[in-house]
């Protein structure tokens, strides 16, 4: 039986979709032949598959669950801004753009569109990009051991500390100013049951996805099982990411929470975080970029 937060979230799904067919209905209407004909073919080659095993083998069950989600089958449009231009994501790629990865490491995207286009630009020089965005990541480090608390970036205990930070927006002005065009703006659908997964940076333990706390007691049981005595229902997504990051580096983290079944983080945007609630971006970890399904690259459908 559904719980109340399934019929929110399937709620807030429809509303979308409805959003996007009065914004774009020729776009959305090629999106739901689109989605239709794909589900379509992977239906066809797993009933030729079933056929030939007994009601209870495990392509049987495979398809059973697929037709299940296909019920439900609404996603989240979130949109992702590059100066490249591709067809589907690649994990091998991850860090070679504009952003700092200070969310963790994995593919960004967003569900405001506004946000996806400030990291949409073309540059003029892409080694200067690079090297801009290695010394960001060099200053981040300082900025955190400074800190008073990790991601405090303007609370600092030094000199050292502010300098570092005055350092960051210089650099950050100065990247920007290689800006020639407005680059690659990439319309992607992103499933809701997959977002419903995922690490949610802002929040406590105790209202982290239930799969998202088995995966923590599994991998930790001393540090998350609920009866362990170091067990703190009160430390948010963002303190759990970075104490795994402070183990074995953020790419082996986001590397184990994939490995452990959590697709990806999600964290208010800059706009929302001032109030507490609004837009959302999302870290999708690596081995999920297939759930990226890009729909449309500056507004041209994909075929």
């Amino acid at each position: 039986m559904p719980t109340l937060a399934d019929v929110f979230s399937a709620a807030d799904s429809f509303k979308r979709r409805l959003t996007d067919a009065a914004m774009n209905p020729i776009a959305s209407f090629q999106q739901m032949v689109g989605n239709a004909n794909d589900k379509a073919g992977a239906y066809n080659q797993q009933l030729t598959e079933t056929a030939k095993e007994p009601l209870n083998g495990p392509k049987t069950m495979a398809l059973a669950q697929q037709m299940a989600e296909g019920y439900s089958p609404g996603g989240m449009t979130v949109w992702h801004g590059s100066p490249y231009k591709f067809t589907k994501f690649d994990p091998k790629k991850i860090g070679t753009g504009e952003g700092a990865q200070a969310f963790g490491h994995g593919l960004y995207v967003a569900e405001n569109p506004t946000v996806a286009k400030g990291y949409a630009k073309n540059v003029k020089d892409l080694d200067s990009i690079q090297s801009y965005n290695q010394r960001l990541k060099q200053i981040l480090k300082i900025m955190d051991e400074d800190s008073v608390y990790p991601g405090a970036y303007r609370n600092f205990k030094s000199e050292k500390g502010k300098k570092a930070a005055q350092e960051y927006d210089a650099i950050l002005e100065m990247r920007d100013q290689k800006s020639t065009d407005h680059g690659n703006l990439y319309k992607i659908d992103l499933p809701d049951e997959h977002i419903n997964k995922m690490l949610d940076w802002d929040k406590p333990f105790s209202q982290q996805p239930k799969n998202v706390q088995e995966a923590l007691a599994k991998h930790n049981p001393d540090m998350y099982h609920p009866k362990s005595e170091d067990f703190d229902p009160t430390e948010r997504g963002q303190w759990t990411y970075m104490r795994l990051a402070n183990e074995m580096t953020q790419k082996n983290a986001s590397n184990k929470l994939a490995e452990l079944g959590v697709p990806g983080i999600k964290y208010l945007d800059e706009g929302s975080r001032p109030l507490g609630e609004g837009t959302k971006n999302f870290v999708i970890f690596p081995g999920n970029e297939h759930l990226l399904n890009i729909k449309d690259i500056n507004g041209q459908p994909i075929q």
